[in-house]
């Protein structure tokens, strides 16, 4: 037939289609906001527990952005991000996650007392709502085991500008981890949409205690003992 749509190049691309991705109301931003569903996506600093490092899919040491099991950008041994809210979180790993804000309440202190006990699932700590202009998108980063926790306080003094967090390798007489390491940006970042900003920021502090399977809670791994350091 005359008309008929010849694929460019013998692929799938059809030569005489014009770009049709124009509709009115369509945005990459968007986009990104209605498919990501319920949960925020996460960046963590991946340790010898990780899923993705047991798959050979990371190496330890890097950090990632992960927005599902097999969803996730390495962004190699350091990001730069910028902390915008923050908010207490501990977390108990089973068939379920659940996840409580609350330091008050009764089942996030008993969480804190169990994440003292190896392989628990159990760990607690700071929350931080984070902008990635890497990949132009929200997450969360939590400082949820011992030798992260003091790392948070930096993050924390440095609410609302650029930061870099980079690993170190720390060890003890048993072991060998990395842990994440807060330092102030030596350049300039791009900034979040602030509409998009404070719609996220409204929805992250509303502190909203949750209990999801995995792995639709793309929520980060707990802490596993480690020659007596609990490490990511």
């Amino acid at each position: 037939m005359a008309d008929e749509m010849v694929p460019a190049g013998g692929g799938n691309e059809l030569a005489t289609l014009p770009d049709l991705s124009g509709a009115s109301h369509a945005s990459m931003d968007t986009f990104d906001q209605l498919v990501r569903g319920s949960f925020l996506p996460r960046v963590q600093l991946c340790g010898g527990s990780s899923d993705i490092v047991k798959e050979g899919k990371i190496g330890v040491g890097k950090f990632a952005f992960v927005r599902g099991k097999d969803d996730f950008v390495d962004f190699g041994p350091e990001v730069s991000v910028i902390p915008l809210s923050w908010r207490f979180a501990a977390m108990r790993f089973g068939e379920k996650v659940k996840v409580v804000h609350d330091p008050e309440s009764e089942e996030f202190k008993q969480i804190v007392a169990d994440s003292g006990t190896p392989d628990s699932g159990c760990s607690y700590g700071p929350q931080f709502l984070i902008w990635v202009p890497q990949v132009k998108d929200f997450a969360t980063y939590f400082f949820g085991s011992a030798s992260a926790r003091p790392e948070a306080r930096k993050m924390q003094q440095l609410m609302n500008q650029a930061v870099t967090i980079k690993n170190k390798l720390v060890s003890n007489a048993k072991n060998k981890w990395h842990v994440p390491v807060v330092i102030r940006c030596s350049t300039q970042l791009d900034l979040p949409p602030v509409n998009l900003a404070t719609s996220t920021a409204q929805r992250f502090n509303a502190l909203e205690d949750s209990s999801s399977a995995e792995p639709e809670t793309p929520a980060e791994p707990a802490p596993v003992a480690a020659g007596g350091e609990r490490v990511r």
